[in-house]
C-alpha cells in the first residue's frame, strides 16, 4: 500500500513528465535514456520505504530525485568507457583515428571478447557483467547474487583470464 506521499509524488510527477524528459535529456542528450530515467524516478519513487511525510516541494524532491539519477547513469557510462579501455584494452572506434585495417581489428577484438563472455558459465558471466558494466564492488555482488566474496573472485579470475586468452588469440 502507498504512502500518502507516494500518492503525492506520483501524481506530482505525471503531471511533470514531458518536462522531467526534458530536464534529464539536457544532462544525458538521449531522448529514450532520459525515458528510462523518468521511468526509474517512479520507480524509486513506488518502491521507496523511507520517504518523509511531510514533502514541502514535491517538485523540487522530485527533480532532485531526477538530477541525481542522471548522474548516476552518466558516472556508469563513463565508467564502463574505462573499463573497456582498461581491462580489455581495446579503445573506441569512435575515438580512434585508425586506418581500416586497424579498425577492422578491433570489431574483431570486440566480437572475440563478446563470444568469450557469451560462452562463460552463467554465473561466472553475471559476476563479470555485475563488476565491470554495472561498476558493483566485490561484496555488492556476493550480497546480491548470495555467495561468498572468495566466490566472486573466483569468478572474476576466471572470466578476466579467458577474456585475455580470447584477445590474445584475436591479436595472433
Amino acid at each position: 500500500m502507498l504512502q500518502e506521499s507516494q500518492r503525492l509524488l506520483i501524481e506530482v510527477l505525471k503531471d511533470l513528465n514531458g518536462e522531467l524528459v526534458n530536464f534529464v535529456n539536457c544532462r544525458v542528450r538521449c531522448t529514450d535514456y532520459a525515458e528510462e530515467i523518468v521511468q526509474n524516478v517512479f520507480l524509486k519513487i513506488r518502491e521507496s520505504k523511507s520517504l518523509p511525510r511531510k514533502i514541502s516541494n514535491p517538485r523540487a524532491f522530485i527533480f532532485k530525485i531526477a538530477g541525481n539519477l542522471a548522474l548516476d547513469a552518466l558516472r556508469q557510462e563513463k565508467k564502463r568507457a574505462q573499463i573497456l579501455s582498461q581491462n580489455f584494452a581495446v579503445e573506441s572506434p569512435l575515438q580512434s583515428t585508425r586506418s581500416e585495417e586497424a579498425s577492422f581489428e578491433l570489431n574483431e577484438q570486440m566480437r572475440f571478447l563478446m563470444e568469450t563472455i557469451e560462452e562463460l558459465p552463467p554465473r561466472c558471466q553475471e559476476v563479470l557483467l555485475l563488476s565491470k558494466f554495472e561498476g558493483l564492488t566485490y561484496r555488492e555482488i556476493a550480497s546480491r547474487l548470495g555467495i561468498s566474496i572468495k566466490g566472486v573472485e573466483q569468478h572474476m579470475t576466471l572470466a578476466l583470464k579467458r577474456c585475455r586468452s580470447a584477445l590474445e588469440q584475436a591479436e595472433c
